[in-house]
């Protein structure tokens, strides 16, 4: 696919001026990533134990994809 990936965006505007289109969104990427078609980045798992020093590397920008806590 031409080296795209998708690497986010801030949901806060749409979600004032079109909520509609979040929602839409939000619809469709469900249904992608149910299908397979699209998966998340998951970059660690880590225990609960965890969470406050994941939450802060997350807020630091210091994390790639998405951390799982686990119970």
């Amino acid at each position: 696919m031409k080296n795209y990936s998708i690497l986010g965006l801030h949901w806060g505007l749409y979600q004032q001026r079109d909520p509609r289109a979040v929602l839409d969104c939000h619809t469709e990427l469900t249904m992608l990533a149910a299908a397979g078609v699209i998966r998340p980045l998951i970059s660690e798992r880590l225990p609960l134990a965890d969470v406050p020093d994941g939450l802060r590397r997350l807020a630091d920008g210091a994390t790639t994809g998405r951390i799982v806590f686990l119970p």
